[in-house]
Order: structure tokens, then sequence, then C-alpha cells
């Protein structure tokens, strides 16, 4: 809701057509810092409670948008706002792997970010009815902090260990290479006897310390 009710805000309480276009565009680059600064932190903390941090933080700013009236106030509620609904989005995928493995990550990526959209498809709507029934923002962003509150209580009940199971993989043992276990099992095994007697008795037919017997070397 903030992305859409958030200029018209800020019009609404004096500050200019461009001033209110620079706070709805600091969101957006603070959103942008935040996917990835978010995503830095979580690596450090955890995904889950960078998580929880996250959609805390957005919906106690947003509650505490209702206290904004000027520009610097409105700047900092949307810089604030921007960086952990940037976080949220990014910290997504690597949430739902850690509690349902990677086995159907893409189907429940997909479940999560068309709900997110179910979201800001209905948000627009119901805060322009409750703006329109109350002559004022306030019940619109109470209502949607409590949303982002409440989805904090709701993640609260997650079981914070990962769900999904260690996937093994199997490494193929080195079958045996011993001669008889070959011939038993009738598998050629690329060896070639050589007769080194002759080898040994080249040029010395007579020599009495020629070998005799024929071993079994690799090529």
């Amino acid at each position: 809701m903030p992305y859409t009710y958030l200029p018209l805000y800020a019009e609404d309480h004096g500050i200019s057509r461009s001033a209110s276009v620079l706070i709805i565009s600091m969101v957006g680059i603070s959103s942008a810092v935040g996917r990835i600064a978010v995503g830095f932190f979580a690596d450090k903390i955890g995904k889950i409670l960078m998580f929880q941090v996250c959609i805390l933080l957005g919906g106690a700013s947003t509650l505490c948008w209702l206290a904004c009236e000027d520009f610097e106030s409105l700047m900092a509620y949307g810089i604030v706002y921007g960086f952990f609904a940037g976080g949220v989005i990014s910290l997504m995928p690597g949430v739902a792997a850690e509690l349902f493995g990677i086995k159907k990550l893409g189907g429940i990526i997909g479940l999560l970010y068309s709900s997110t959209a179910v979201g800001n498809l209905l948000s627009a709507p119901i805060g322009g009815f409750l703006l329109a029934a109350a002559k004022s923002y306030t019940p619109s962003i109470a209502v949607a902090g409590a949303f982002l509150l409440s989805g904090m209580i709701f993640i609260l009940f997650l079981d914070m260990k990962s769900a999904h199971k260690e996937e093994h993989v199997a490494i193929p043992q080195a079958p045996p290479t011993g001669e008889s276990e070959d011939k038993e099992s009738g598998r050629d095994t690329g060896y070639e006897m050589v007769n080194l007697a002759d080898d040994a008795n080249a040029g010395n037919d007579t020599d009495p310390n020629a070998i005799p017997e024929e071993y079994e070397m690799p090529l």
C-alpha cells in the first residue's frame, strides 16, 4: 500500500508533487539496497531470524507512518520501509528452502510470490475503500501495519528447524580388482599375459637364472 498511497499522502500534507515522487523513488532505491544488505546479514544470523526482523520492522515502520507529516519524516519512513520490504522479497526463496527443502522448491516459491501478488492487488482497493469511508488515511495505514505484524505472529509458529532431510548422494564404490574375482565374474580386465622369460633370455639361452614362469602384467 505505501507504493500507492504514500505520494498522495505526502501531497495532502502540503508536500510538492516533485518531492512526493522523490520519496517514492527512495523507497525503490532502498528496496534494492535492502535486497543485497539483508542477504548479507541473513548469512550471519540466519535466514529465518532475519526474515522475522524484516517483517517486524516493516510493520512497525508502517505504523509509525501515522506520525509522519513532513518531508523529512516521510522520507525516513520510505527508506526504512523500502529497505526491509526488499529484504523480505530477497529472503523468501532462502527461507522456503530452509523450511521445506529443495525437492519442490520451485512450486513453493511460485505459491509464495503468487500470494504476494494477491496482496498487492487487493491492498489498493481496500485502502481506497477505507480512505473513502473514513475520510482519513489512518484506517488504511493502521490496517496495512496490522497485516504486516500479524504475518510476524504467524511466522513465530514456524518450526525453526529445517524440515527437509539431507539428500544423500550415492557414491559408487570401486569394484574389486582381484584376478580370481575377475575370472569368476567373467569380466574382461584388459590384462595380457606376458612371458618375461623370453625377455630375460634374450641373447643368452643358457642363462641359469632365466625366469621360467609367466606373470600377469598390465598393458
